[in-house]
């Protein structure tokens, strides 16, 4: 019953982040500027609508997900030292962007703390709060991060021009955190909570400490880029990185408040396993590229098809090899589009299926006049493209190039 109780205290409280606190509101108006801007398309066109309304449906799974086990562990964020995390966080942000993460500003304050004693902060608070917050992740990467998955050409270290995919998402967090307010007098009512509990302790050594659950809003956000396999695949292992890297480090915090030496370890990990999780993200796209054009020079691939278009009416998936259309044979997706132009009424097209050896025959229903058919290929040579060859700079980092130039020059 007690833990009944306080899962339902937890529950109630991210609805009061939900329909009582307008940031989260503002911050789901934000998520959906971010897919309007994805898209293309007007902020109340319906894609973009549908997209902001299950992001934001998963974002509340994960927020109810996340609330309990905050609060299970014990979190308390006035321990976690916030206060010194987003401002050192946002200062690496300008060093590389991806460096916008609670890792690497967590792990740089933790080892400030355990080498110099300052700021004062709980190594195991903040170590947890990392993990739960990329727990999370993990489960909205598995659940949607491959949604809406967008088509592009790259070219990679080999000077290849390939097709693949940027994966992109938000999701806005509804949050019950802890807070550790003052000392509970004995007779003071509430939720009397076991001894063992939390499970990662305050620093406050006064006994019979106060905890109050109060609303957050949160938002989380994924990017990442396939070229070696398909999306949901990739997002399946993107969070399975991601997830072992959290029950670890949450493991970490719970071992550090027995053991003071693992303060150092969870410390440690926090950045240098993200940046094993970064490192083996990218190892996976070190692969044969998937989407490209056949090597034999017959059949064009499909590197996407547009929702409700022609293609999609007639059955078109990523990954299909277009081999004929009206029984002539395409080697090229100029080729493609110009049989594609000359052609109307029912026509047939020789596809072998994504991932197989099979051939079916599917019926394109086109008009006599012209028409987009929602075909995206696998590129050409020639195709425009984005350079992966080029290392992704901060602003610190522009700035600094801008200046050796002008040294240069002068």
């Amino acid at each position: 019953m007690l833990w009944l109780k306080l899962a339902g205290n937890t529950l109630y409280t991210v609805f009061l982040a939900l329909f009582e606190n307008p940031v989260f509101w503002v911050v789901v108006l934000i998520i959906a500027l971010q897919y309007s801007r994805i898209s293309g398309k007007f902020i109340l066109s319906p894609g973009v609508i549908y997209d902001t309304f299950k992001a934001t449906a998963h974002g509340i799974v994960g927020g109810m997900s996340g609330s309990l086990v905050l609060v299970f562990l014990g979190i308390a964020l006035n321990e976690a030292g916030l206060s010194y995390l987003w401002p050192l966080a946002i200062l690496f942000m300008l060093i590389n962007p991806r460096f916008l993460c609670f890792s690497y500003a967590g792990g740089v304050v933790s080892l400030a703390y355990l080498i110099f004693g300052f700021p004062k902060v709980n190594v195991a608070q903040i170590a947890a709060l990392v993990g739960v917050l990329h727990l999370v992740e993990s489960v909205l990467i598995s659940i949607g991060g491959h949604l809406g998955a967008r088509p592009e050409y790259f070219k990679i270290k080999t000077g290849q021009i390939v097709g693949g995919f940027v994966l992109q998402r938000f999701w806005p967090i509804p949050l019950a955190a802890l807070v550790v307010v003052t000392q509970l007098p004995q007779t003071t009512g509430g939720i009397q909570m076991p001894d063992w509990w939390p499970l990662i302790k305050s620093s406050e050594t006064t006994p019979n400490l106060m905890y109050s659950l109060i609303p957050v809003v949160a938002g989380l956000g994924y990017g990442d880029m396939v070229i070696t396999r398909y999306p949901e695949e990739k997002s399946k292992l993107s969070a399975m990185y991601l997830g072992a890297y959290s029950i670890i480090l949450i493991f970490l915090a719970m071992l550090s408040m027995k053991f003071t030496v693992i303060s150092w370890f969870a410390a440690l990990f926090m950045p240098l396993g993200h940046e094993a999780v970064i490192y083996w993200g990218r190892k996976l796209e070190e692969g044969r590229p998937l989407f490209v054009n056949p090597e034999n020079g017959v059949g064009v691939m499909v590197l996407g098809v547009n929702p409700g278009s022609i293609a999609d009416s007639a059955g078109l998936k990523t990954g299909d090899v277009i081999l004929t259309v009206n029984g002539v044979y395409i080697h090229s997706p100029e080729e493609l589009f110009r049989e594609l132009s000359y052609s109307y009424g029912m026509v047939p097209l020789e596809v072998s299926r994504r991932g197989s050896h099979r051939i079916e025959t599917l019926y394109m229903k086109k008009s006599f006049f012209p028409a987009d058919v929602g075909i995206i290929t696998a590129p050409s040579p020639y195709d425009s493209y984005i350079d992966l060859t080029r290392k992704n700079r901060g602003f610190i980092g522009y700035l600094w190039s801008k200046i050796r130039d002008l040294a240069k020059k002068l």
